[in-house]
Parts: structure tokens; sequence; C-alpha cells
């Protein structure tokens, strides 16, 4: 038999979930009360999630933006326009691929790179790679007769 700390109630051993860090190898508090605090906790966690949500996407949304204008025009600077050299696909220029000329050579994963704010660091990186600007069905066509020459 053993107190509820929460409830203050006697209940058996049984009605507490195990825990070997206190007396008896079980919790303090009962199982009843364990899941109300359970549900109460969640409940919370689940407002202040919304609540956060709320509060910071105008401001992360702006910063998305501002940094994809950012790497916008560095990419122009230096693929002039940004369209697939296979097929000269240029819509969206947002699904277009890099496609690394020596695969050895890959040193930083651009798609990666282009979601931080760009630094001197990152525009000098992406310099240094050489790569060039593909639609997903020309890079996918690509890819697949260089694995078939290969076999």
């Amino acid at each position: 038999m053993k107190q509820c700390s929460k409830c203050k109630e006697v209940k058996l051993l049984e009605e507490f979930y195990i825990n070997h860090k206190y007396k008896y190898g079980v919790n303090y508090i009962c199982k009843i009360c364990e899941r109300k605090r359970q549900r109460q906790y969640n409940k919370n966690r689940k407002l202040y999630a919304k609540k956060h949500r709320e509060e910071n996407c105008k401001r992360a949304c702006k910063y998305q933006r501002e940094n994809y204008e950012q790497w916008k025009g560095i990419l122009k600077e230096q693929f002039g326009r940004l369209r697939c050299i296979k097929c000269g696909y240029c819509k969206y220029f947002e699904v277009l691929d890099f496609h690394h000329l020596d695969e050895n050579k890959k040193e930083v994963n651009i798609s990666n790179l282009i979601w931080h704010k760009p630094t001197p660091n990152r525009i000098e990186r992406l310099k240094n790679e050489s790569v060039v600007l593909m639609c997903p069905t020309c890079h996918r066509e690509l890819h697949l007769e260089l694995r078939r020459k290969q076999k």
C-alpha cells in the first residue's frame, strides 16, 4: 500500500507505474493521476506550439524570402539566365537541379547551402563548385545514361 502524493489516496502498489528510482520501485503518483498529468501536459504543449507557430511564422517566412532573393541574385550572377542547359526549361528556376560536372570533386550540397543566409564563405563555396543547372527530367536522364555507360 502506498499513498499517491497527488490525490492523497492510499492505493495498492499495482496502481502505480513502475519506477526503480523511487522507494518501493514505483512512481510517487498513481496511474490515474499520472494520466491526467500527461493529458494536461500534452494539451499545454500543443497550445504552446500553435502559439509559437502563429507568432514566428511571418518572421520566418520573411527571413526565408530575403535569403531566397539574395541567392537568386547570386545564381543569376554566376549562371546568367537560370534555365536548363539541355532543354531550356526556365518557367520556375526553383525546380532546377544542380548537376556536378565532376562527381569526385563534389564538396558541398548546394541545395542545403541555399537554405541558409548567403555569407561570403557560402558564396565562395558555391563558386568553387563546377555545376550546371538542369531541369529534373534532364538531370535524371543524364544520370541514367551515365550509369548505363558504366555497366
